[in-house]
């Protein structure tokens, strides 16, 4: 009984394999084979094509080859749409009836100038064309970046329009600060003025110079408040969405890359020297008079500037001597009389131009690795890279910028209706230096003390005992500023950082016009920091307590979670009428803790430890808890492939709100009319494409973590003293924005984009001045308004197109104005902190954001007042 059940089920399996191999079941499928090029018949490697009726998709191999191949089940005759896409292509589409056997396509795209055939994922709730939006996403690819930066944002600058990315520090490992069509925020205190950034859809929390720029496969970027209405409460200054690269769209097999950048890093620009001096000289012009006056003669003894230099700084002390004092010689608040004015400091070189700047920075070396691995074995495609950063930066004795991370990415189809994908990122990264962009920030950085050095300063000259002067600079001023060699030498500090960031997403098609999707981000940023400046450190006066030396250290740890639910249906009506309904729920929590400790007067020259400390200990710490909860509703429409109309509400709740204030509304209302696909639309030859659009939406951004919260300061013995006055009815500010625009297209060839854009920031968020009586000093509130304006252009012309190599232009123009239209507390001025404290900004009505009141340099002797100026 068991042989004839073996031999059964060997019989009916053996049959099952015959008849599926068999030519007849292999003829009952429908198998598309076929090819991509481009306008000039180069084949299109990478290209996507699918068939979007059944949600199949292939890509194209080396040789722009694809096949499709559809099982037996789904083939009724039916005819389906066949779309053929590449980046920096038109589409294109044919229409097939399904049968059974092979058919062959042939796609020859167009090239794409205007880049509206670009489809965008970022501010819409499905993925959208660019011709199809009624408002403006950027959106910049892998061949708009060919050449790798350090850091994500300094890739975009000078290619997007309204986007300023402006760097505060050239410090390897720092971060240029980028702002979106002007400041949203008169006071942006614990907040920013920089827009939300998202990595592979996944909401990013720490900073940006941990992500490796060479996974980056496209940047979109949102400006406009109708785009960024879809991300509510977050995006009031914008959306940055970095998507990196994937298998998902890889021929089958598996590639290796390598690619390696080498250079230096350097000074951007020398700023010019002061080539005169006021001081005398001997008849030589070598030795400087000192002021003592013997005999009645001002200049009867002269000092040989290297050698006061030397003996200055060998007194055997922890400070400098006390200097001679050089004729002519003044200090800047002296207030110098006509005589001092004139002859000497326009007529005086200095006896020898050493260049100062000159002996601070030194070109360093600059290497950025990576090695990747991209490919797609049937359903699963993985794309993974390796990278190593080295920039050692052009200050001397820094040790720089190192990261190393690593990428996974994995995308997995199960069939035609689930897929699902996972990102793993992880990085860590080490940095010096991070101490010198504080203390430039306060004047005390070698940046700003270089500027004060005389021309003929020796900044590497060397002590009795090695070391580095502290005191290259024997005037009066020198006392004020040290040398800054000495400085980033033996002020020491190393920031370690790691950096994970991870998200899961899974697509289920119950059916071909709905979607269901499930999302899940994390993001990790944790780091040390450990500063030291060891006992015996120098100072150009006595100072024994910075002699004592000085001790640091802390750790931060900062964690986001999101996590996502969303449903898309799409329907056609009346044959032209798409209708797409979108809803998600959204979550999202924040912890971030803070510890940080220091001491003064070490005991013993060259331990690392805060017990090794005896003097001003101080500890420190903190932590926030943030919780996010939103929901929106889209509905959009596009009839007769030419009129599209977009809406969408939601609702974002938040604890940094006011408990008063809980929840806000956001949404937006636009449209788009795509003029040349009229039927009466007189020349599609010279203009070939026009499209007019308008939007209106609104966004928000958040208060700072305790500015709803009372707070006080702790005195002497435990003592609270008021500080701050909480606000239960505090709200987020609201970014409400009017945009207009035409898209357009001359002869296949040149494309533009013009843009106008008006938005009006209301509940501006600022520190109002209570009153004595109330026992705090201020109180966070809604107190004004801020306007913005902003035009902006974009040219695109193609000037050479030869098969594989492609020479373009672009040209982007961009004006904004910020204007304070509503101020509900009584003026108020800005400062910026420098050698001393100067008011430069005012705060009032009617005022432009960034005007600047102060003092000028005089430069040209007609400046001079009236009787100095002959």
């Amino acid at each position: 009984m068991k042989r004839l059940i073996r031999s059964t089920w060997f019989i009916a399996t053996a049959a099952a394999a015959f008849i599926a191999f068999s030519p007849m079941a292999v003829e009952a499928q429908a198998v598309l084979t076929g090819r991509v090029v481009g306008d000039q018949g180069q084949p299109l490697a990478g290209a996507g094509v699918q068939i979007t009726e059944m949600n199949i998709a292939v890509p194209t191999d080396q040789s722009g080859n694809f096949t499709i191949t559809v099982p037996a089940g789904r083939i009724s005759g039916q005819s389906v749409v066949v779309r053929a896409r590449a980046i920096g292509f038109k589409p294109l589409t044919r229409t097939v009836a399904l049968t059974s056997g092979r058919q062959t396509l042939a796609f020859s795209l167009q090239r794409d100038v205007a880049q509206l055939s670009e489809v965008v994922v970022t501010g819409v709730a499905t993925a959208t064309e660019q011709i199809k939006l009624p408002f403006t996403v950027a959106r910049l690819d892998t061949n708009q970046m060919p050449v790798t930066g350090t850091n994500p944002i300094s890739q975009l600058q000078g290619k997007i329009p309204g986007a300023t990315v402006v760097a505060a520090s050239g410090r390897p490992g720092s971060s240029p600060s980028i702002v979106l069509r002007g400041p949203v925020s008169l006071n942006a205190t614990g907040r920013g003025q920089g827009p939300l950034f998202l990595l592979d859809g996944v909401p990013l929390l720490g900073g940006l110079p941990d992500i490796n720029p060479a996974d980056i496969e496209n940047v979109e970027v949102v400006k406009g408040a109708a785009a960024a209405s879809l991300y509510g409460a977050r995006a009031g200054a914008g959306v940055i969405n970095i998507t990196t690269k994937t298998g998902k769209t890889a021929p089958q097999g598996v590639r290796f890359g390598i690619r390696t950048e080498l250079g230096a890093g350097d000074v951007e620009r020398r700023f010019p020297l002061a080539t005169r001096t006021a001081l005398f000289l001997d008849p030589s012009g070598k030795l400087f008079c000192s002021r003592e006056v013997v005999g009645g003669s001002p200049c009867a003894r002269y000092i040989d500037w290297d050698r006061e230099v030397s003996r200055v700084n060998n007194n055997g002390e922890d400070f400098g001597a006390t200097p001679q004092q050089f004729a002519g010689e003044t200090s800047l608040a002296a207030a110098p009389n006509y005589d001092q004015l004139t002859g000497q400091f326009l007529t005086t070189p200095w006896p020898e131009m050493r260049d100062p700047l000159g002996q601070l920075i030194s070109p360093a070396a600059f290497a950025n690795t990576n090695i990747d691995m991209r490919g797609r074995v049937n359903n699963t495609g993985v794309y993974a890279s390796f990278g190593n950063l080295v920039q050692q930066g052009a200050i001397k004795f820094l040790g720089g910028f190192v990261r190393n991370s690593a990428r996974v990415n994995i995308d997995q189809g199960f069939g035609d209706r689930i897929s699902a994908n996972i990102n793993t990122f992880y990085s860590q990264s080490t940095d010096h230096g991070a101490q010198l962009d504080q203390e430039d920030s306060g004047s005390g950085g070698p940046f700003f003390t270089i500027t004060r050095a005389p021309a003929m300063a020796n900044m590497t000259q060397v002590d009795a005992l090695g070391r580095i002067i502290i005191r290259h600079n024997p005037l009066i001023q020198g006392s004020q500023n040290g040398n800054p060699v000495y400085a980033t030498l033996y002020n020491r500090r190393a920031d370690r950082n790691t950096r994970f960031v991870g998200g899961a997403s899974t697509r289920y098609t119950p059916m071909s016009w709905l979607n269901l999707d499930a999302n899940f981000g994390y993001d990790r940023a944790t780091g040390t920091y450990l500063q030291m400046r060891d006992r015996g450190w120098r100072t150009t006066t006595n100072n024994p307590a910075a002699a004592s030396g000085f001790f640091g250290s802390g750790d931060y740890d900062e964690q986001q979670l999101t996590s996502s639910v969303s449903a898309a249906a799409n329907k056609t009506f009346m044959g032209d009428l798409i209708a797409t309904l979108t809803t998600k729920y959204t979550y999202g929590e924040q912890a971030l803790t803070s510890q940080d400790l220091s001491g003064t007067d070490i005991v013993l020259a060259g331990l690392e430890t805060a017990s090794a400390t005896t003097q001003n200990k101080a500890v420190g710490s903190s932590r926030q808890d943030i919780r996010d909860i939103g929901f929106f509703t889209g509905l959009d429409f596009d009839w007769k492939d030419r009129y599209v109309l977009s809406g969408l509400i939601r609702r974002d709740g938040s604890s940094l709100f006011g408990a008063g204030n809980r929840w806000a509304t956001f949404g937006r209302l636009a449209g788009a009319w795509i003029v040349s696909r009229e039927p009466w639309w007189p020349s599609t030859e010279a203009l070939s494409l026009f499209k007019l659009r308008a939007s209106q939406g609104t966004t928000g951004q958040r208060p700072r973590f305790s500015a709803q919260y009372e707070t006080y300061t702790i005195g002497t013995g435990g003592t609270l003293n008021p500080a701050q006055l909480g606000n239960r009815n505090l709200k987020p500010e609201v970014n409400k924005e009017v945009e207009l625009g035409v898209d357009l297209e001359l002869f296949n060839r040149i494309g533009a984009n013009v843009s106008y854009a008006k938005s009006v920031i209301d509940d501006q968020i600022l520190p109002v001045i209570r009153p004595a009586a109330s026992g705090f000093a201020s109180q966070w509130q809604n107190a004004g308004q801020l306007t913005n304006k902003t035009w902006e252009a974009t040219l695109n012309v193609p000037i050479l197109n030869r098969g594989s190599f492609n020479w373009s232009s672009r040209v982007i123009y961009d004006r904004t104005r910020s204007v304070i239209t509503r101020l509900d507390v009584p003026d108020f001025t800005g400062d910026i902190v420098a050698a001393n404290t100067f008011t430069v900004f005012k705060f009032r009505k009617g005022e432009n954001i960034g005007t600047m009141y102060g003092v000028d340099f005089v430069k040209d002797c007609s400046q001079l007042p009236t009787g100095f100026n002959t």
